[in-house]
C-alpha cells in the first residue's frame, strides 16, 4: 500500500507517527499545502512515546496521479474545497479515500465534487494536542472506527491500523460511523466551547449533563430515521468514559482559542438540515448552535475584526 495522509495537523501527525513507528513496510507520506522545512517528530503518548528524528513532510502540490493508492483526509472541513480539487486531480477509480473529518454529509459532497465513489469514514477517537510543529502530546484514546468502503478496503485498513498498535472497530455503514462520532462531538465539543469548561467537567456537572443527554437524544432520533440504533446504554458508556478522562480541549475549542475557522457548517448546520428534512425537531442542538455562533461573534468583535474569517 502506498498511503498519503492529507494534512499535517495533530491528527495527521499522530496517525503518521504510529504507522511509521510500526515499520510495517507501508510507504506513508504526510502531504501539506505549506510543508515544514525542519525534520523530526516526537509524540509523548499514553500508549508509549514515539521519536522519529528523520520524519519529513511533503508538498501536496508535488503529488501526481498514481503516486498513491490510498488516502486519509485529516484536514478540517473548513478546507473541503481545496482538498476536493486536489483529489479530483490525483484520483484513479481504484483509489480508496478515508476521511477522518467530523461532520455530516462530507463524503456526499466529496463524491459530487470529485466524481469519485470510493470514500469511507474513519472516525478517530483519541485526544491529541500539538505544542509545536514537531511535538505532540497524545493523552487519551487510541481507536479508529471504519464505516463505508468495500469489505477488502476496510479489512486492509483495519490490518494496517492494528499493526500500528491502534484499536479498530467497524461500523455497519458510513452513516453509523459518522453518528457514533457526532453523538459525542456535538454536545461535548460545542458545550466546551461556549462554557469554557473541559468535557470531563461537563460530564460531572448535573446541569450540563442534562443538556448533554437531551442533545444526544436528538442525535439518536436522527439515527433511528437512518435505520441506526444508538441506544441509551451506548450513550451512557460515552458519558461515563468522559467523566474519567484527563482535562483537555477538543479540537474545535483549540481552533476557537487560536482564532481559526470553526467547523460549524458540517458539524452543526448540516445536521440541523438533515433533521429538518426528516421532520425531526432538534431544539437543543439548535440552541447550542446559536450559542456557538454568539461566541464566534463576540470573539470577532473583541478582536477588532482580527478573526473575521471565522464568520462566513
Amino acid at each position: 500500500m502506498r498511503l498519503a495522509i492529507i494534512g499535517g495537523g495533530a491528527v495527521g501527525q499522530y496517525l503518521a507517527a504510529r504507522l511509521k513507528q510500526a515499520k510495517n513496510g507501508i510507504a506513508c507520506d504526510v502531504l501539506m499545502y505549506r510543508p515544514r522545512q525542519e525534520t523530526g517528530l516526537s509524540v509523548d503518548s499514553v500508549e508509549g512515546d514515539i521519536s522519529l528524528p528523520d520524519f519529513q513532510w511533503k508538498s501536496i502540490s508535488a503529488a501526481q496521479p498514481g503516486d498513491y493508492d490510498t488516502f486519509i483526509i485529516t484536514t478540517k472541513t473548513t478546507t473541503m474545497e481545496p482538498v476536493g480539487r486536489f483529489l479530483a486531480h490525483v484520483l484513479f477509480s481504484s483509489n480508496m479515500v478515508w476521511n477522518t473529518q467530523n461532520g455530516w454529509g462530507n463524503e456526499d459532497w466529496l463524491r459530487r465534487y470529485t466524481g469519485h465513489q470510493n470514500f469511507g469514514v474513519m472516525a478517530v477517537n483519541f485526544g491529541v494536542s500539538r505544542y509545536s510543529d514537531s511535538q505532540l502530546t497524545h493523552h487519551v484514546g487510541n481507536m479508529a472506527v471504519l464505516g463505508g468502503g468495500s469489505y477488502s478496503a476496510r479489512s486492509s485498513m483495519t490490518r494496517l491500523l492494528a499493526s500500528a498498535g491502534m484499536d479498530v472497530d467497524e461500523a455497519d455503514s458510513e452513516f453509523c460511523c459518522r453518528l457514533r462520532k457526532l453523538i459525542w462531538n456535538v454536545p461535548f465539543s460545542g458545550l466546551a466551547l461556549v462554557t469554557d469548561r473541559y468535557p470531563c467537567d461537563l460530564a460531572n456537572d448535573p446541569v450540563q449533563l442534562k443538556r448533554i443527554e437531551l442533545i444526544m437524544g436528538e442525535i439518536a432520533r436522527i439515527a433511528e430515521h437512518q435505520g441506526i440504533s444508538i441506544d441509551r446504554d451506548y450513550r451512557q458508556i460515552l458519558i461515563d468514559y468522559t467523566k474519567t478522562i484527563e482535562p483537555g480541549w477538543p479540537s474545535m475549542v483549540q481552533d476557537y482559542q487560536a482564532g481559526r475557522l470553526i467547523e460549524v457548517e458540517y458539524i452543526y448546520q448540516n445536521l440541523l438540515k438533515e433533521a429538518a428534512l426528516l421532520h425531526i425537531t432538534t431544539p437543543h442542538i439548535r440552541h447550542l448552535y446559536h450559542d456557538i455562533v454568539k461566541a464566534m461573534r463576540r470573539q470577532y468583535l473583541d478582536s477588532g475584526g482580527g478573526v473575521g474569517q471565522m464568520l462566513r
